[in-house]
């Protein structure tokens, strides 16, 4: 009886000693792994018995694992890796704070990061060589953009034409080859005849392809005022640098009898020999009160706007 019973306790120690396969070694690893997250994460952690998933606060993860690894031993880059459903970066946040270190590793080591990471860098060269999917999209839209900048480049210069000449804009009527349709759409008119791109322009504004043509009384006032924004800028920054300045203010009525004040500055420009005085004017303002005490509120209140120091004047 001893020596059966001894008999199968060495069969037993024999099989115990047995190295495990490689499936039963991949199994025991993540069995431990589990182990390990559930017991360092135990505070925040539940578990689906029926799924067998555990949900480590905000991070959820297959205790089995994912076995991407084929049974002939290819592609074993990646032995094991947790299947994170939502983790902690994505979800809610994360305040245990204590436990941070090791939710970050199971969300490095995943598969959806580890596919969003290679996907982020295949997009980033496909990016710098230009060999996005909607590439050629791509070029139509820059194209379409080259397009409107080219359009409004000529409108732009129509606008500078007629303000510097001070000549009027419109005329009776605001459409194209209509009657007495003023100055800017008749010069839009006579550009479209020797040139293709405003020629293009005119025409798909005609047959109603665009919505917008930028030939409005809208967008020619939008131009006009960016034109002398930039060039109150020009004049306000010439008269910083000479410092000193002096100002001309003159009221008078307009057509609808409401007073108005011109101001124009005066600066001395050293730039040039011989030294000249030059005069900018810069704007009308309405004015209420034709009272002493009422235009030098609007004075200084213009050469605050302009921020123009009242002291240099």
């Amino acid at each position: 009886m001893e020596s059966t019973h001894n008999k199968e306790k060495n069969v037993f120690k024999t099989h115990n000693n047995k190295k495990p396969s490689g499936a039963q070694y991949r199994k025991r690893k993540a069995e431990k792994e589990g182990k390990k997250v559930a017991h360092v994460l135990s505070d925040t952690s539940t578990s689906d018995e029926e799924d067998g998933i555990v949900s480590v606060g905000n991070v959820h993860y297959d205790e089995k694992g994912i076995d991407n690894e084929n049974d002939d031993g290819q592609d074993g880059d990646v032995k094991k890796q947790q299947s994170i459903t939502q983790t902690v970066l994505n979800g809610n946040g994360f305040n245990k704070w204590k436990n941070l270190t090791e939710a970050l590793k199971i969300h490095e080591s995943s598969k959806s990061h580890r596919i969003a990471y290679q996907l982020w860098i295949e997009t980033e060269i496909r990016m710098k060589a230009g060999e996005t999917i909607d590439k050629q999209e791509q070029k139509l839209i820059e194209k379409d953009s080259l397009r409107w900048r080219s359009v409004l480049e000529r409108l732009m210069n129509i606008t500078l034409y007629l303000a510097t000449n001070n000549m009027a804009f419109r005329g009776s009527s605001d459409k194209l080859y209509a009657v007495n349709n003023g100055k800017f759409l008749g010069l839009v008119q006579l550009l479209a005849k020797f040139d293709p791109i405003m020629l293009n322009h005119v025409t798909l504004a005609l047959k109603g392809d665009i919505s917008d043509h930028y030939c409005g009384k809208t967008i020619q006032n939008e131009m006009i005022d960016i034109m002398a924004s930039k060039v109150s800028n020009i004049i306000i920054s010439k008269a910083l640098k000479r410092t000193y300045y002096s100002i001309i203010a003159d009221c008078t009525p307009d057509v609808s009898h409401k007073e108005q004040l011109s101001f124009t500055i005066r600066i001395v420009n050293i730039s040039e020999y011989p030294i000249k005085i030059n005069e900018h004017f810069l704007g009308f303002f309405n004015v209420n009160n034709t009272t002493g005490l009422g235009l030098t509120e609007i004075i200084i209140g213009a050469l605050k706007d302009f921020g123009l120091n009242i002291s240099f004047c």
